[in-house]
């Protein structure tokens, strides 16, 4: 059967894109969005490396795929997309083997809830999968995930499948299990707090700096090397001119919407 993915933002776009790249030409990738315009221009990207097909709802593309992920701003949409009873996946035909891949970010009392009423239902098995990286991992096909499901024995015959699926946008060497369902966004949740963290102390340290004035290129060398450094130092570096691929020395083009950063908060 095909593979789909629902939801094409800035990371769920980056994400399709690995997977008609890194999937067999003979495999037809399904995919849907609420942009019919977005979907037109993956189209026109991406159909020289396979067959795409555009579907018209969550039902239709779930139940053309053995595996399908999404990637979704929030709770109520990934409610509406998977369990609206008439044209979500809960509506799909039953298939005990297909294994639905959730990267958003939500409460992980809903990831359960989802989890637990396609199981009940019938359309397959739901893993919360939400990711790290932004939309520069997702384009560069860097991501890492935290899995709601527990670690894969060698004859765990879903687990390997979540890897396989996950390594096709991802690292497969950054994708931790981190227990039951629901986990994932737990861990998520609290991935966030501290990346947020590391954002704001960032922010300030730099902006201190270059106020009291310290060139950037001295003061980014004393915080890389002198002081600490880390990931979002790097990825959301906030002044222009030190990190290649950061917002700030891309017109500041976005890496993370604001909404969501705001969103995740609330949950947490």
């Amino acid at each position: 059967m095909d593979f789909g993915i629902i939801g094409f933002g800035s990371i769920g776009y980056g994400m399709a894109s690995n997977l008609r790249k890194n999937l067999p030409p003979s495999t037809t990738l399904q995919i849907l969005d609420t942009s019919p315009d977005v979907l037109q221009r993956f189209v026109a990207d991406y159909s020289t490396f396979g067959k795409i097909e555009v579907c018209k709802t969550a039902k239709e593309l779930a139940t053309r795929c053995h595996t399908m992920l999404s990637s979704l701003p929030n709770g109520p949409i990934a409610q509406e997309v998977y369990l609206n009873p008439s044209e979500g996946v809960i509506a799909a035909s039953a298939a005990p083997t297909r294994i639905m891949l959730d990267a958003g970010t939500f409460e992980p009392e809903l990831s359960v809830h989802i989890g637990q009423t396609l199981l009940t239902k019938g359309p397959g098995r739901y893993v919360d999968i939400p990711l790290a990286g932004g939309a520069v991992g997702a384009m560069d096909g860097t991501l890492s995930f935290m899995v709601g499901y527990h670690r894969p024995s060698p004859d765990d015959v879903i687990g390997k499948r979540i890897v396989e699926a996950l390594a096709l946008v991802g690292d497969w060497e950054k994708v931790q299990f981190c227990g039951k369902l629901g986990m994932g966004s737990a861990s998520k949740i609290a991935h966030n707090c501290v990346c947020l963290c590391y954002n704001l102390a960032d922010t300030e340290g730099m902006a201190l700096g270059l106020k009291l004035g310290v060139d950037k290129h001295v003061l980014w060398k004393v915080m890389t090397e002198d002081c600490y450094d880390s990931f979002q130092m790097h990825l959301e570096q906030p002044v222009p001119g030190l990190v290649d691929n950061a917002p700030s020395s891309n017109q500041y083009k976005r890496n993370f919407a604001a909404a969501l950063t705001l969103k995740d908060l609330r949950i947490a």
